[in-house]
């Protein structure tokens, strides 16, 4: 049983990963720009994003204790901050709520050092 939490809540944090990414590039589709400028923003977020995550929040980083608790409180900040920018503030605590239900779950689970 605690084997199929584990793996459930490896699949959430994952999860929650992809929806940073997902709200940091929708965010500039909701600014007055040109379309180009929208689309190469939201493409140098994600890039920018996904390359601080690989570096820093991947689970082979060298993080751990309290640099990595304020480092995902960062990083799941933005997208909760991105998605809460789009007029969606009930979205945003959702998504803040899940992502504390993790965290929490991922320490006392012993996933994340």
């Amino acid at each position: 049983m605690l084997s199929i939490i584990k793996a459930l809540n490896a699949t959430v944090a994952f999860a929650l990963e992809l929806a940073t990414l997902v709200a940091v590039g929708y965010w500039p589709f909701t600014w007055e720009q040109t379309t180009a400028i929208r689309t190469f923003s939201a493409l140098g977020l994600v890039a920018v994003m996904a390359s601080v995550w690989g570096t820093f929040g991947s689970p082979g980083s060298s993080l751990t204790g309290v640099t990595r608790i304020v480092f995902e409180v960062f990083w799941f900040g933005l997208g909760i901050a991105a998605v809460y920018t789009t007029r969606r503030p009930r979205l945003a605590a959702v998504f803040a709520v899940v992502f504390v239900v993790n965290a929490v779950l991922a320490r006392v689970l012993h996933q994340i050092s």
